[in-house]
């Protein structure tokens, strides 16, 4: 392209891919690039950038059409437009603009691994019918050189026949979408128990399905999970199941069950909110005794009392596989704390457990100093906002003595203000690196002698016998990398001032405090 080339078509202009002379050439796409970034001001780049996502034909309204450098920069922008459309991995699409990109998305999109439908606010019928239309027609166009292989379609006001619609494209193309999709979210939508009937159709025969992920939270289906837990034995690639706000009686949970004693396929399982009782806690816990593949369960915000952890911890000895478990707010008293510290001694396989806001209404946790001393596998547990007092402090302390493989603890937000039973962790204890204490009752003075055991600063404190004694800090061996100390009340300045000082001069390299 030379300089007294003034009038050509962009049809006349190439890109040059000859690679014969490498030193001398640079490519037009760097060149038209640094053009664009030295020459040009904002107002055009906005301009050119909205030329190359419309495709559009217009001419430029700051050149001639025949200008060289209006053609260099359309041309730039173009090959833009193509290789980002050409690379684009995550495709985000509302109902406004999906009949615009509907013929260019496999072909154009075909490096496109997730497609999302964006809710845009409206909730009216057409918008839905709409969506549902054109993530058929898309899905429908869909071939084997497809990289398409997760749909989210969450929070869109889709109903039973819109989901039936779209069902009806992945049996149609299930040559396709059989090898190809492997995540599906319908989160949020309102499908109830029909819609999920419409969505089971694609796991039976003579269709077949590699779902690993279904996410159904929120979808108003009171007995789906029945359906759901059929289809469990027959999509053997299903690993991960998010059934999280949707009531489920004991009927469903016992469907839930029968399916997963029939296969070790489902992995990760979230039941939260779906008002599971007794009952549906004593199916589970029937269910961990024989199914070896469920490695998390979040079981969280159920309120099954004391009765339904009693029935989930006992089983937790005899399965293997079992690693994480959510029960936080589950109204869980002492008696079921005993339940679940109880089964700890006896090393599940558990390394997370978060038993946060529960009721601990007594001082009378027996196990709690066992569980900690016993336990060997036990890396996380989250005990915020249970009522934790004094005493039970003093008891976890004594309990992680002897722990060597909790590495994270999370006793926030309880009625905790002496800070013996932490210094002697600190003093104690080797396998704690995460320590969270905010939103507890310390005081300015027990965090400023906190803080000097962590940072492991000698300290000064005023003793009334005998006056100034110099507190050393020799017999600290502790490995904490975080400790949030965030204070339920906002300090002075000046005592920001003296904290902040003392971090300052840590001693401990790799640690990180939250004031």
């Amino acid at each position: 392209m030379s300089d007294g080339d003034e009038s050509m078509s962009l049809d006349q202009v190439h890109i040059v891919d000859d690679d014969s002379d490498e030193d001398d050439f640079e490519p037009s796409f760097i060149i038209g690039q640094l053009t664009i970034e030295q020459a040009f001001n904002d107002r055009l780049l906005q301009e050119c950038f909205r030329r190359a996502i419309d495709d559009s034909e217009n001419e430029s309204e700051c050149w001639r059409s025949d200008n060289k450098n209006r053609t260099m920069i359309q041309l730039v922008n173009r090959r833009w437009s193509l290789v980002t459309k050409s690379m684009c991995k995550h495709l985000a699409l509302s109902r406004h603009n999906m009949n615009r990109y509907v013929n260019l998305f496999p072909t154009v999109f075909n490096e496109v691994t997730t497609l999302e439908v964006v809710s845009t606010g409206d909730t009216s019928l057409s918008s839905s019918n709409d969506i549902a239309t054109t993530v058929a027609t898309m899905l429908r166009a869909l071939t084997k050189q497809t990289s398409l292989s997760c749909l989210d379609l969450s929070m869109n006001e889709l109903s039973f026949d819109n989901v039936d619609t779209i069902m009806g494209a992945i049996k149609d193309n299930n040559i396709v979408l059989s090898k190809k999709l492997t995540k599906l979210n319908l989160q949020s939508n309102p499908l109830g128990n029909d819609g999920i009937s419409a969505l089971c159709s694609i796991f039976r025969a003579p269709y077949t399905s590699c779902i690993t992920e279904l996410n159904l939270q929120s979808c108003d289906a009171v007995d789906g999970l029945e359906l759901i837990g059929e289809i469990i034995s027959k999509c053997p690639t299903l690993t991960t199941l998010d059934w999280s706000y949707n009531r489920s009686d004991y009927t469903s949970m016992m469907a839930l069950s029968n399916g997963l004693r029939a296969t070790n396929n489902i992995r990760t399982l979230y039941l939260k909110g779906c008002d599971v009782e007794g009952w549906g806690a004593l199916s589970i816990g029937d269910t961990l005794k024989l199914n070896q593949s469920l490695t998390h369960i979040d079981l969280s915000d159920n309120f099954f009392g004391d009765r339904g952890i009693n029935n989930i911890s006992t089983p937790l000895v005899e399965n293997h596989s079992l690693t994480h478990l959510d029960v936080s707010g589950n109204s869980i008293s002492v008696d079921g704390f005993n339940s679940i510290f109880k089964s700890l001694e006896l090393n599940p396989p558990l390394r997370y457990l978060d038993l946060s806001r529960n009721s601990i209404d007594s001082l009378n946790l027996n196990n709690l100093t066992e569980a900690f001393s016993k336990n060997t596998t036990l890396e996380t547990l989250v005990m915020s906002e249970c009522g934790l007092q004094n005493h039970h402090l003093d008891l976890i302390s004594m309990g992680l003595k002897k722990s060597r493989s909790l590495t994270h603890l999370d006793i926030s937000k309880n009625h905790i203000s002496i800070v013996h039973p932490v210094l002697a962790i600190l003093t104690s204890n080797r396998s704690l690196l995460h320590l969270n204490l905010s939103r507890c009752h310390f005081d300015y003075n027990s965090v400023y002698i906190m803080l000097h055991f962590l940072c492991r600063v000698p300290f000064q404190l005023l003793d009334q016998a005998q006056g100034q004694v110099t507190h050393q800090v020799n017999n600290v061996v502790h490995g904490l990398k975080y400790v949030n100390l965030t204070s339920r009340s906002s300090y002075s300045s000046a005592n920001y001032t003296n904290l902040n000082r003392i971090i300052k001069q840590s001693q401990s390299p790799m640690l990180r405090v939250k004031l």
